[in-house]
């Protein structure tokens, strides 16, 4: 069923939190502060807290508890974190770390399967919506006004340790268009459906795209620099602009005057025009995700191998160098492994086109 392949999805976004590069980092991140070991081999709950500030607000971490010598000395972060990952901050002090709240993974979830995501302790909803006021089956079918939905659950648990069932629906009409003839195409069009929205949601137009094209936009250090025609400037200026979640930024001037700054292969470029006291000076083109993010997170979140073919050259791929030409939709066979595969158009830097390709292995069952 394709409940189940996005079931599959919100276990794997349970799962950043169990362990995952995110949680190593946030405890790398915990070790190498001086100013927080400092406070705690002099016992200041104080200047622990500021040092681990900055980690709390930049979301490396949910919710952090320290223990000195035994005992409590810090513990800072909202309610509704989820599961923790242990680890000794030195000799004297062990830390309980979580880098996931249940409201972020309802986010999350929310936004890969378009489905009704709840995390709930017994009958209480600690975060998302609750369709139904009873538990959720781990695979099957619950009534919801009257209309069948497709529901899938799991055990999950909060900071605290205790149990917590986290719960994903959709109704059987918008799985419909996910079903098809064979079990390994319904699963490879509900992987797709997560890997196009993965897409979508990192490349689209709303929230952070349009955030980091208005930074661009209204930089007057870029500005200035562009209207002087001063290339070395606007390095500096782009730099300086690349410093959140721009990932490559080319700006054009008059005269033929180019600087193009990030890494060599990102994804879905956005134009826009650059403006000096309402008088046009440039133009601009930048990408807010790279390749090598978009195959992490199909492949950690979604499940499938992922390529990337620019013509005939794989530009990037978790199979190396990948079966020559996967197609649109349907089976492939790699290696000597079956794969099912979805292929879609995507767009390469700064313009043309990208093909990109999920992979999901076909399970041989009986």
């Amino acid at each position: 069923m394709a409940i189940d392949e996005l079931g599959g999805v919100a276990r794997r976004v349970y799962g950043e939190a169990v362990s995952s590069d995110t949680t190593r980092t946030a405890v790398r991140l915990l070790r190498q502060s001086p100013t927080l070991r400092a406070a705690i081999r002099t016992g200041n709950p104080r200047e622990a807290q500021a040092a681990v500030a900055p980690l709390l607000a930049d979301r490396h971490l949910a919710r952090l508890t320290i223990l000195r010598n035994g005992r409590s000395f810090i513990s800072v972060g909202p309610a509704d974190a989820l599961v923790t990952t242990e680890a000794h901050l030195g000799p004297r002090a062990l830390m309980m770390v979580s880098v996931q709240t249940a409201s972020g993974l309802v986010e999350t979830v929310l936004g890969l399967t378009g489905g009704a995501v709840s995390v709930r302790d017994g009958a209480r909803t600690i975060a998302g919506r609750s369709l139904v006021s009873r538990p959720l089956p781990a695979s099957g079918v619950v009534t919801v006004d009257r209309h069948p939905f497709a529901a899938v659950s799991f055990t999950g648990r909060l900071y605290s340790g205790a149990p917590v069932q986290i719960g994903l629906l959709r109704s059987y009409a918008s799985l419909a268009p996910l079903c098809s003839a064979t079990p390994a195409r319904t699963a490879i069009q509900a992987l797709a459906f997560t890997g196009l929205r993965i897409y979508a949601q990192e490349n689209g137009l709303g929230g952070a795209v349009a955030e980091q094209m208005a930074r661009v936009e209204h930089d007057g250090q870029l500005l200035r620099a562009l209207a002087h025609h001063d290339r070395r400037a606007l390095r500096i200026a782009i730099d300086d602009v690349l410093n959140q979640h721009i990932v490559r930024l080319r700006v054009i001037g008059p005269r033929g005057l180019i600087v193009d700054v990030g890494g060599p292969h990102v994804l879905a470029p956005h134009s826009g025009e650059l403006y000096l006291r309402g008088r046009p000076i440039g133009s601009f083109v930048l990408s807010v995700q790279d390749d090598l993010g978009y195959l992490l997170l199909a492949q950690r979140l979604v499940g499938v191998d992922v390529l990337m073919r620019e013509g005939a050259t794989q530009v990037l791929g978790t199979l190396s160098p990948g079966p020559a030409n996967p197609p649109a939709f349907g089976p492939v066979i790699y290696e000597g492994r079956r794969y099912e595969t979805y292929s879609f158009q995507a767009t390469a830097f700064p313009a043309g086109p990208l093909r990109i390709s999920l992979l999901a292995p076909i399970r041989v069952t009986g």
